[in-house]
């Protein structure tokens, strides 16, 4: 169980970083009630700064993904009693169809 702390701390972090940037593009996305598009008024943020909360979040979102992919890949190749059943099953059947092929013959 010693792999399962790091993945769990990695998952916490990647998890605040996403909220974090999430409320912060929230927070940055007023609606200014001016019509004045072409510079910024005082309280509003420029766009480029919500693109980089937006980037960082999808940054998080490929971790949480890569995270999920590895469980799921160490989870498939360590299941060793499914993988020796699926292996007696393969085994069976083709002993079967050798035998059934011969009788046949």
């Amino acid at each position: 169980m010693s792999g399962v702390a790091p993945i769990q701390d990695r998952i916490k972090a990647e998890y605040a970083v996403l909220v974090d940037n999430f409320a912060n593009l929230v927070k940055s996305a007023k609606v200014s009630e001016h019509s004045e598009s072409t510079s910024t008024t005082p309280g509003t943020v420029p766009a480029e700064i919500l693109d980089v909360f937006v980037e960082k979040m999808i940054i998080s979102c490929r971790q949480l993904l890569a995270i999920s992919s590895d469980l799921k890949r160490n989870a498939l190749l360590n299941d060793v009693s499914t993988r020796n059943r699926e292996i007696r099953e393969t085994r069976d059947n083709m002993k079967n169809r050798d035998a059934a092929d011969m009788v046949r013959d």
